[in-house]
């Protein structure tokens, strides 16, 4: 059977549109693919992604100016940020809080300084005077204060390495002295400006010769534990 040129070019034209359609389903197939196989690899590096930041707010973190004192001698008031997360495991449930930064505020020039320009975390705070005379002035504050995640699980906590640093009463000229710190053992003065600092750090105990005006390490030595014979 002959069939007449208008049937053939209507089957082509059918032929060519199943194509077409064709043609587009597998193109639309693939899209969906690539699209869900992005969505995995940006899921499996989030966990990574996030670790490398530094820890911010957490959800749930409810942030409040805490108690507040003056530095001896000085217009300075210093006023803790603490935050409180509750937290529940089980049967028990609490409420966590702790100090996230520090606010000197000025009461002669009204201005007000934060410590850390993002949140950090502070686990101790010692006003220091010159030869820890405790009715002279407070010319600088000694701290524990914890600003990166070391053990990158995406948050500050006390498991994180602590660093001492030391910032002048006016919460001006902070600097670190000594990272990787895990406990304060004992500060006590050598001279009007110096102090022994007795730490512990992960390998052994030190004891550490700050210079405070200067903000330096002047010595540091190994402690060594008594040995029985």
């Amino acid at each position: 059977m002959i069939r007449s040129p208008r049937l053939l070019r209507a089957v082509r034209r059918a032929n060519a549109v199943s194509i077409l359609v064709a043609s587009l389903l597998v193109c639309a197939a693939a899209i969906v693919v690539m699209i869900a196989t992005a969505r995995e690899a940006a899921r499996e590096r989030a966990p990574h992604d996030s670790m490398r930041r530094e820890p911010e707010v957490l959800k749930g973190e409810v942030f409040e100016l805490g108690s507040m004192t003056r530095l001896r001698g000085t217009p300075v008031l210093l006023l803790e940020l603490t935050s409180r997360q509750r937290y529940s495991s089980g049967a028990y449930s609490g409420e966590a809080a702790s100090v996230r930064n520090l606010l000197f505020y000025d009461t002669e020039t009204s201005k007000s300084t934060w410590l850390f320009t993002q949140y950090g975390l502070l686990t101790g705070v010692r006003p220091l005077a010159e030869h820890g005379d405790d009715k002279a002035r407070i010319r600088w504050v000694l701290l524990e204060a914890i600003a990166q995640d070391t053990n990158r699980d995406g948050r500050l906590s006390l498991q994180d390495a602590h660093t001492l640093g030391v910032v002048d009463a006016d919460g001006q000229n902070y600097k670190d002295l000594v990272p990787g710190v895990l406990h304060v053992l004992g500060v006590e003065f050598l001279s009007d400006t110096a102090v022994a600092i007795a730490l512990s750090e992960a390998d052994a105990d030190y004891m550490v010769e700050v210079d405070l005006p200067r903000r330096e390490v002047r010595k540091r030595t190994l402690l060594r534990y008594h040995q029985r014979p």
